[in-house]
């Protein structure tokens, strides 16, 4: 399997000189628009607590966490997620975290938090278990790590202060539909193609 790059600066995935055309999350948010009326600045700050989330957990999973230099807000987090690395013995050389998956042929990619090496995936979250989106995008994950979108234990985990919540949300259907949601989004991209070509003839 070819490596996959995530550049963070404008959050795109490559594969050599091929782009991934969309995301995981990306996708999810589209159809299931499941964010419409929130505030912007409510949702600035949530995407940066949660950036902050993982960050938190990849470093402490890596071993390179610096816990004096932790802002004090994050300790109950971190105290969360050791907690939860702890109940499921979760270490960094049983698993990967945070690596990009992709594939050309499907024509997207993501980040999964935590993929235990033929195990289970683990998706970090700053909030609560979300019943319709979760689900679906465990199972991309399950597909882009070389599954059928339902071959590994799935589960969303949701850290609080110094506290965490398991969900297990494998679903059959989930990849079906996800699947569908996925060729949509692409034939409408070469429909839409079609008919600026069409519009400039």
């Amino acid at each position: 399997m070819a490596d996959v790059h995530f550049n963070e600066a404008d959050h795109s995935y490559t594969i050599g000189a091929w782009r991934a055309p969309v995301t995981v999350t990306g996708l999810i948010n589209e159809y299931l628009n499941q964010y419409a009326g929130v505030d912007r600045q409510v949702m600035e700050r949530a995407a940066a607590f949660g950036k902050a989330l993982h960050d938190l957990n990849k470093l402490m999973l890596r071993g390179t966490l610096d816990a004096d230099a932790l802002d004090p807000q994050l300790v109950p987090y971190m105290n969360g997620l050791a907690k939860f690395h702890d109940s499921y013995e979760i270490t960094i050389d049983q698993c990967d975290v945070e690596k990009p998956l992709g594939s050309k042929r499907l024509g997207i990619a993501g980040t999964p938090d935590i993929v235990i090496h033929d195990g289970a995936i683990f998706d970090i979250k700053s909030r609560a278990f979300m019943k319709l989106a979760d689900p679906l995008q465990l199972a991309a994950y399950d597909k882009l790590s070389g599954g059928n979108g339902n071959s590994r234990p799935h589960y969303s985990v949701y850290i609080t202060p110094d506290n965490f919540k398991v969900t297990k949300c494998n679903d059959k259907n989930a990849w079906p539909l996800f699947s569908r949601m996925l060729k949509h989004w692409h034939d409408t991209q070469k429909l839409n193609n079609y008919l600026s070509g069409w519009r400039t003839r």
